[in-house]
C-alpha cells in the first residue's frame, strides 16, 4: 500500500520534467539540486517519452519508498517517490 500523496507528488514531478519546469520548491533541497544538474538530460528523456499514460503502485522501496510504474505513450519507467514532513 503506497504512502497517502506519494502518486500525487510523482505525477506533478513527472509533469515538471516532461515541461521542463519543475517545481523546485516541493523537492528537498538535495532532491532540488540534483534535479536542477540533472534537467538538460532529463527533460529530453521524459519529452521524448510521450503522454503519460499511468503510474500504478509497484512496491515498498529498501528505504521507505513507494516504487511505482511510470507508462507513457512511447516507454515505461520505474520510479520511487518518498514524502517528508514537508
Amino acid at each position: 500500500m503506497p504512502s497517502a500523496g506519494t502518486e500525487a507528488a510523482l505525477r506533478s514531478l513527472v509533469a515538471g520534467l516532461v515541461s521542463g519546469s519543475p517545481d523546485y520548491d516541493k523537492l528537498s533541497p538535495q532532491f532540488a539540486e540534483v534535479v536542477r544538474r540533472d534537467l538538460p538530460r532529463t527533460h529530453g528523456l521524459f519529452s521524448s517519452m510521450g503522454e503519460l499514460r499511468s503510474v500504478t503502485f509497484r512496491e515498498l522501496g529498501p528505504m521507505g519508498d513507494d516504487a511505482y510504474d511510470v507508462v507513457f505513450a512511447s516507454g515505461r519507467l520505474i520510479m520511487s517517490v518518498m514524502l517528508d514532513a514537508n
